[in-house]
């Protein structure tokens, strides 16, 4: 259901054509239809494409606010916004943990400094648990929140269970939200 845009203007005429696209198959073809000049030298361009196209396995849908997951996911951005590491690493599962850990070369509060550091880089500002998937062993969260600025943007967030508590576990951003 996606669309792709490609910016022609400054190579110009860049043509393309569509033969597949619903669903189980995309196919078709990219072309100049003359050579063009980019940089000096004179290039061509002539691409077909026929693949299947993949989806990601769906989950059960979640509440809106993710539930325990969502609730413990929200305790674990409090807790990196608060600047507040050793709160923000207990809340992780143990594989994002280790990547936190501490390295030879650094002090305990050095290591917790740089990571809190990079961790509210990375965390949405204003953040709020807006749905998600639940499987079998783990759940995806769709957050909203700012990216930076008044951008909003929308992350996913897999949360993993150890023993009867929701861990973060990665994130990826899933791109800008226009509202």
């Amino acid at each position: 259901d996606g669309t792709q845009f490609i910016d022609s203007t400054k190579m110009g005429g860049l043509e393309v054509k569509i033969e597949a696209n619903d669903g189980q198959r995309v196919a078709g073809r990219v072309w100049y239809a003359k050579p063009i000049e980019q940089d000096g030298q004179s290039r061509m361009l002539d691409v077909t494409f026929d693949t299947a196209v993949r989806s990601a396995p769906r989950g059960t849908p979640m509440a809106a606010d993710g539930g325990p997951a969502g609730k413990a996911y929200m305790a674990y951005a409090a807790a990196v916004a608060a600047g507040d590491f050793a709160k923000a690493q207990a809340l992780m599962s143990a594989s994002m943990a280790q990547r936190y850990a501490k390295e030879d070369y650094e002090t305990e509060e050095e290591n917790a400094k740089d990571s809190i550091e990079m961790l509210q880089m990375f965390l949405l500002k204003k953040s709020r648990v807006t749905g998600g998937e639940a499987f079998d062993d783990h759940v995806v969260l769709e957050v909203e929140g700012e990216m930076f600025g008044t951008t909003r943007g929308l992350e996913l967030v897999r949360m993993v269970k150890v023993g009867d508590q929701w861990r973060y576990d990665d994130n990826a951003r899933a791109g800008m939200l226009t509202k």
